[in-house]
């Protein structure tokens, strides 16, 4: 996926959640950046850079996809797959079993 497909607005937003998430500059983010060799992301990195990106874009992508996420347009394919769950039409109640 391109940066014009995507948006460049959503390609700046991300950039943003991962510049956050990994403590770089926006200015090393690239589509083709690779997460663990050039942008120094582990695997606890690359849960804080799902973390940032759900948060950023009310997406919801699992956890066990960061394996297979190796660079920036990895993870710019995916947001659109993962739309975060609409809200239960009725208010949950929580009761303390008293």
């Amino acid at each position: 996926m391109t940066v014009e497909e995507f948006g460049k607005e959503n390609f700046e937003k991300l950039k943003n959640a991962v510049s956050t998430a990994l403590d770089v500059p926006q200015e090393i983010i690239l589509p083709g950046s690779r997460f663990e060799e050039d942008l120094g992301a582990d695997s606890f990195d690359m849960a804080m850079v799902l973390t940032e990106t759900d948060t950023s874009f009310s997406t919801d992508i699992p956890s066990e996809n960061a394996e297979y996420i190796r660079t920036v347009e990895d993870l710019m394919e995916l947001i659109p797959l993962y739309p975060a769950s609409e809200a239960p039409s009725k208010p949950v109640r929580w009761s303390s079993g008293f």
